[in-house]
């Protein structure tokens, strides 16, 4: 899409080449990345939190939409082209970021999930945490008995109704 705005705009074949590259984008993104926004961040937070936590991801993303919508056109003018490599740039970012800082919440317990950020003593240990918990279908009554027999510690086993 870069390329195509140092195209005069009657040219029309890169006309064509945007608009297949526009609708690519609109093809892949809602499959990668779009659920992420709102998705995740009430996937892994307390039951307590969750509603609040759903409102401040979809404020944020509207935060963000309106700030690309209100720059976009001015850094067009200014620096032209140039303005996408601050996207390849953050598109090159994001997968490590993802990859060291958001733990795995594919068939792992989201209670389980919870101990891990309550336990973890800084935020830099919960995905290395996060990697250690069982998979599949563990209770937590389960978990607590297996660290309660690691640690050696006493855990009172509360019931889940």
């Amino acid at each position: 899409m870069a390329v195509t705005t140092s195209f005069p705009a009657d040219n029309k074949h890169v006309s064509i080449a945007l608009a297949c590259f526009i609708l690519l984008f609109n093809l892949f993104y809602p499959i990668g990345f779009l659920g992420g926004n709102f998705l995740y961040c009430t996937e892994v937070a307390p039951v307590r939190l969750r509603v609040a936590m759903a409102s401040i991801s979809t404020a944020n993303r509207w935060l963000w939409n309106f700030v690309v919508v209100m720059v976009t056109p001015v850094a067009l003018d200014t620096i032209g082209y140039r303005y996408y490599i601050m996207y390849a740039i953050l598109s090159v970012c994001i997968p490590v970021l993802v990859y060291f800082f958001y733990p795995e919440t594919m068939n792992r317990n989201l209670e389980l999930l919870n101990h891990v950020f309550r336990d973890a003593s800084s935020p830099w240990q919960i995905v290395s945490m996060a990697r250690h918990l069982p998979q599949g279908e563990v209770t937590e009554a389960d978990f607590l008995a297996q660290s309660e027999k690691s640690d050696g510690t006493s855990v009172e086993m509360k019931e889940n109704a």
